[in-house]
């Protein structure tokens, strides 16, 4: 049972508590909700309980943390799912705002003008 459910959730984030800079700009994923947070200990106490909870959706994530900083995230597969494409999209978007500088008018085609080239 537990191998069935393993698959459905990913480790998001650890976090490196050995630089403050890291931990402060990783407070953005600290739990909205006492029930968000689970000491390493619990995790490991109740892993099938807790990756239930994450797997089902009645929990948005759990941010573990070990000697009282944050050390882990655990979402679901389809919210690191969605993390992954929301990153990807902004990368291709910051990728086309640093090239628009360098755009060339002269050799900018339209939308209208690449639609009628390529559906025929």
């Amino acid at each position: 049972m537990i191998m069935r459910i393993t698959w459905q959730v990913t480790a998001l984030a650890v976090f490196d508590t050995d630089d403050d800079n890291e931990r402060t700009n990783g407070m953005s994923a600290l739990p909205d909700r006492a029930e968000q947070a689970v000491s390493a200990t619990t995790m490991a106490r109740d892993f099938r309980a807790r990756l239930k909870d994450v797997a089902s959706g009645d929990v948005n994530h759990l941010v573990i943390f070990k000697d009282n900083e944050p050390a882990a995230v655990l979402v679901g597969v389809q919210a690191y799912q969605a993390l992954q494409d929301e990153l990807e999209d902004l990368r291709s978007e910051l990728l086309a705002i640093e090239r628009l500088p360098s755009l060339d008018d002269t050799v900018t085609v339209s939308l209208e003008e690449m639609d009628s080239r390529f559906s025929q």
